[in-house]
């Protein structure tokens, strides 16, 4: 099987390094999931190779300002690049003359010395060489030719035709990125034009491409106008377009999305809400800020953390009775809210003691808390942090895994301070907690079981 890294335009040096980095990295379903540690490394030399390319070839066009005649060997019909004529690269092709750029060692593009020690100088023997990176006159665009085969798939950026086997993956170029947002196993791109290109697990419909199917090629969500804001929360997703509209789609088992009714959407589906700022997804109650200042929300309230003071769960966005509003963030049955004033105010689910009032009561209206000061709040799951402005931490909640960084993992239904200062910026996924301080130093806390 050949695996086409296939782009209508090519990649530059610099977005082909990332892009390859996002495609083994962050969507890992396409390649790094389907090869064994070996592939994984042969891929990892190719990435290392561009990296090196990105560097000394950039220095290289900073030195000439152009691929100079005299240090590389041009060849325009390679049967390797079949529609060049139809692409953005209808200038000349390149094979990179490494003895023109110092301290260059590749893992492969090793064709290149066969046709600079003339071992190769007809264009049929020119066309027979596989093990090649070439580069584009005018667009500086980096292409492998044939690509690397791991147990019998090939991968490589190529404009040739693709073989009835061959799997499609659409290569983005990451300068047209604004956004780039992970749920629960899948990965969205907005692009600058307005576009969504998605990829990943699909069982609720997240994906929005009218289905349940997984992909493992990145796929454009269709019958959606241009985008300026994307938000997504494990199988949840909501996009704000150009002209203030609100879509969303995905997991909607307790009406969360806000569309009034229960059941999941595969496609995107417009809300009947306006005027909206920001959304705070998670993943069975949502809320949303208007451009006003006013909070909503919906979905599951089995806890009272819509905060809207019962336990009555919604399927359309709700307004909350509270104001001032500076950041939101959500847990698994609880709801935390930051004001400009500085203080927190929390609501639902106080069963690990995360509401921080010494007990195990519940809430259904937000209701303030004893902390002042509070620059930043980061709920995990069942807990709920916040750093304050004189750099130190403190939380509340379950402790299981070492959620608070009080030095054990016994849980607390009050705030305690954590064993650390100086912090500036706070960050928390699933329970596990980075910490950036004033010096620029990255802590980390949670225990492994």
């Amino acid at each position: 099987m050949r695996v086409f890294l296939k782009g209508n335009k090519g990649v530059n040096l610099i977005s082909l390094t990332i892009a390859v980095t996002v495609i083994l990295i962050l969507t890992g379903t396409i390649i790094v999931s389907s090869v064994s540690s070996l592939k994984s490394n042969k891929l990892r030399n190719m990435q290392a190779d561009i990296d090196n390319l990105r560097d000394k070839v950039s220095n290289y066009y900073s030195q000439y300002g152009e691929i100079p005649a005299d240090k590389n060997i041009e060849y325009t019909n390679i049967s390797h690049i079949n529609s060049v004529s139809e692409a953005v690269d209808t200038g000349a092709f390149y094979v990179i003359d490494l003895s023109a750029v110092e301290n260059v060692t590749l893992n492969y593009g090793k064709d290149y010395e066969k046709i600079r020690n003339g071992e190769a100088t007809t264009e049929e023997e020119i066309n027979k060489l596989t093990d090649l990176y070439i580069i584009n006159a005018d667009s500086h665009n980096i292409f492998y030719v044939e690509g690397i085969e791991i147990d019998g798939e090939i991968f490589f950026t190529d404009y040739g035709e693709e073989e009835k086997d061959a799997v499609p993956i659409e290569m983005i170029d990451i300068k047209k990125v604004k956004d780039m947002k992970f749920g629960a196993s899948s990965t969205y791109f907005l692009l600058d034009d307005g576009s969504l290109w998605v990829t990943g697990l699909n069982q609720y419909g997240q994906l929005g491409l009218g289905d349940t199917e997984n992909r493992n090629t990145l796929q454009k969500v269709e019958g959606i106008p241009k985008l300026k804001k994307i938000y997504v929360n494990m199988y949840c997703v909501f996009t704000i377009t150009e002209n203030e509209e609100v879509y969303a789609w995905g997991l909607n088992d307790f009406g969360q999305l806000g569309l009034g009714e229960v059941g999941n959407k595969t496609l995107p589906t417009k809300l009947n809400i306006t005027d909206v700022r920001d959304v705070y997804p998670y993943w069975f109650h949502n809320f949303i800020i208007k451009n006003d200042g006013s909070v909503w929300s919906c979905g599951r309230n089995t806890r009272g953390q819509l905060g809207l003071g019962d336990k009555t769960s919604r399927s359309t966005f709700t307004k909350v009775n509270i104001n001032n509003v500076k950041d939101i963030k959500l847990g698994n049955e609880h709801s935390a809210i930051l004001k400009n004033d500085g203080t927190l105010w929390v609501t639902g689910s106080s069963f690990y003691g995360q509401l921080g009032f010494g007990n195990n009561t519940d809430l259904s209206t937000f209701t303030k808390t004893s902390l002042t000061d509070v620059k930043q709040i980061v709920n995990g799951r069942e807990e709920t942090k916040v750093l304050k402005n004189d750099g130190t931490v403190w939380g509340s909640g379950s402790n299981l895994r070492g959620e608070l960084g009080i030095g054990s993992t016994s849980g607390s239904n009050t705030f305690k301070k954590a064993q650390i200062e100086n912090v500036k910026e706070l960050k928390c996924e699933y329970g596990t907690v980075i910490a950036i301080t004033n010096d620029n130093k990255i802590y980390g806390w949670r225990n492994e079981q």
